[in-house]
């Protein structure tokens, strides 16, 4: 694990993810790091963590758990309050709901190539 967490942190928050329901009871975090999701104006402080089956935003009440076989795309994005958003530190991730449906999420993250990288190797696609 690279990640920036002890490993009884990261016990910690996965018996929490396990009781949110965002991860499985045999599912085991491999990989987790800081980051931010954002809405149109709004950023959730939070934790990424990459498990052997999802990628998963938790962030309090903002929390979302994607299954890498629902990502679709994953594309560079700058973030930034209002309108014009301007830091190059976003990644856009494009993927397919329970209910088919096409959604994405902006997450940002510091180094953001080695995150979006094993992102898109636990997805099997390719950046592009």
């Amino acid at each position: 694990m690279i990640g920036v967490y002890s490993e009884e942190k990261v016990q910690e928050m996965t018996k929490l993810l396990k009781e949110q329901e965002l991860m499985a009871e045999d599912d085991k975090v491999i990989n987790n790091v800081s980051g931010d999701r954002y809405s149109w104006t709004i950023g959730t402080r939070g934790h990424l963590y990459f498990t052997e089956r999802s990628f998963i935003f938790h962030g309090g009440f903002d929390s979302i758990a994607i299954p890498y076989s629902s990502i679709k795309n994953i594309k560079k994005c700058c973030i930034g309050r209002g309108a014009f958003p301007f830091l190059p530190i976003g990644m856009m991730v494009y993927y397919e709901d329970e209910n088919g449906k096409q959604k994405k999420v902006r997450i940002s993250v510091m180094k953001r190539a080695i995150w979006m990288q094993e992102l898109a190797d636990k997805a099997g696609i390719t950046l592009q």
